[in-house]
């Protein structure tokens, strides 16, 4: 099941773009990058037992995703961007810019 129109699964659960990130989320998105690479590419036979690994580990890790997405898993060594502060900054120059 995708996440909801212009979210996606992280984001339905963090603040992005996240700024770190551990090895299960990086191998989840390698799985589905590998998947759609040969797919794209070259073309398979999802019948053929070589294939086949290609696609168990992209609806592996779909499926990871979603319960990511739902909270039923947490990836590791996430950081997500902090959010907005408010300020009312000023930049001040002495120089005339001509504008």
């Amino acid at each position: 099941m995708p996440p909801p129109a212009g979210h996606s699964y992280l984001g339905a659960r963090f603040r992005l773009p996240i700024s770190a990130w551990g090895d299960d989320l990086r191998q989840a998105v390698c799985a589905i990058a590998a998947f759609e690479l040969v797919a794209s590419q070259w073309g398979f036979n999802p019948e053929a037992g070589h294939n086949m690994v290609l696609v168990t580990r992209k609806e592996d890790a779909i499926r990871w995703f979603e319960q990511v997405s739902r909270g039923h898993v947490t990836p590791a060594g996430i950081i997500e961007t902090p959010p907005p502060t408010s300020s009312n900054s000023r930049v001040k120059s002495n120089r005339k810019r001509g504008w």
